[in-house]
């Protein structure tokens, strides 16, 4: 798992995001092109692959209330939740507990993408 600090982050992000996307047992949560992900946005995401992207990145933010100060909220539970559920349907995450293990199955799939990208 080392070799993973050998390629540039954005790269690696980006060819496992579409590796991710081209997986046809990955399901997007039911309504989820209208649904906010946080009740500090005021939108929903733009982009279609939305999960696969806020799956990278911290869940929640600062929700503006005016003349109150800022507060963190969090992201709503039910699409971190879908996130994993999905992951471990396709054998990539086992759920223990609290925690979440990489399986063999998801190491494989990041060593390939990371030979991909030393190759290139």
């Amino acid at each position: 798992m080392d070799e993973v600090f050998t390629v540039r982050t954005t790269d690696f992000v980006n060819v496992l995001k579409k590796n991710l996307q081209t997986n046809t047992d990955i399901i997007l949560p039911k309504d989820y092109d209208i649904l906010k992900t946080c009740a500090g946005r005021e939108n929903s995401p733009v982009c279609g692959s939305f999960s696969v992207d806020e799956a990278c990145v911290e869940y929640g933010n600062y929700k503006n209330r005016g003349r109150r100060p800022s507060k963190f909220v969090k992201a709503d539970e039910s699409f971190i939740k879908s996130i994993f559920e999905n992951l471990s349907k396709i054998g990539y995450v086992e759920l223990k507990n609290t925690s979440a293990i990489l399986t063999t199955k998801a190491k494989d799939v990041i060593g390939d993408v990371v030979q991909s990208l030393k190759e290139e």
